[in-house]
C-alpha cells in the first residue's frame, strides 16, 4: 500500500541554495520494512558561493552578531582568503564553539581558525581567599614596622 505524497510543494521541494552553482537533483524510491513507500530527493554537486573576503567578513559578523550564544564583545574576525580567523576571549567553552558554528558554514568559506582563548569567570571562593592572603600579608607587614621604644 502506498501513500500519495503531498503535491503542494511543487517539483523542488529544496530549491538550490547558490543560484550559480550547478545543482543536480537525484530522486530515490525507497520501500522501508513496514511496508511505507517514500521518494527521497538529495542535491548534489553543489559548491559554494564565491565571494569576496571583505563581503565575507560582513557576512560573518552579522552571523556572530545574530548568534544568541557569542558574546557581543567578546570575539574579533578577519578573513584572509576565504579563511576565517576568530580571535577573542570568551568565559565558557560553548561560546567559543557557537562562534565557529556561526561562521563555519557560511557561502564562500573554505576553513575557520578558532583563536578564542576561554576565561572561566573568577570563582567566589577563590577571590575571598585572595583577599584574606592579601589583609594577611598586609598586616604581617605593617607589625614588622611596629618597635618598641624603651
Amino acid at each position: 500500500m502506498s501513500t500519495p505524497m503531498s503535491q503542494g510543494l511543487g517539483p523542488s521541494p529544496f530549491p538550490p541554495l547558490s543560484s550559480v552553482a550547478p545543482v543536480t537533483r537525484t530522486v530515490t524510491r525507497t520501500v522501508f520494512d513496514n511496508g511505507v513507500e517514500a521518494e527521497i530527493g538529495t542535491f548534489a554537486d553543489r559548491r559554494p558561493l564565491p565571494r569576496d573576503d571583505q563581503e565575507l567578513l560582513t557576512e560573518s559578523l552579522r552571523a556572530l552578531r545574530e548568534s544568541p550564544n557569542v558574546p557581543p564583545a567578546g570575539v574579533a574576525v578577519r578573513v584572509i582568503d576565504g579563511t576565517i580567523i576568530l580571535d577573542g576571549r570568551t568565559a565558557f567553552y560553548y561560546e567559543r564553539a557557537a562562534a565557529e558554528c556561526a561562521v563555519r558554514f557560511l557561502d564562500g568559506v573554505r576553513a575557520v581558525e578558532n583563536h578564542i582563548i576561554v576565561e572561566p569567570p573568577a570563582l567566589a571562593h577563590v577571590v575571598r581567599l585572595s583577599i584574606a592572603d592579601a589583609l594577611l600579608r598586609t598586616a604581617m607587614n605593617k607589625a614588622s614596622q611596629i618597635a618598641c621604644i624603651p
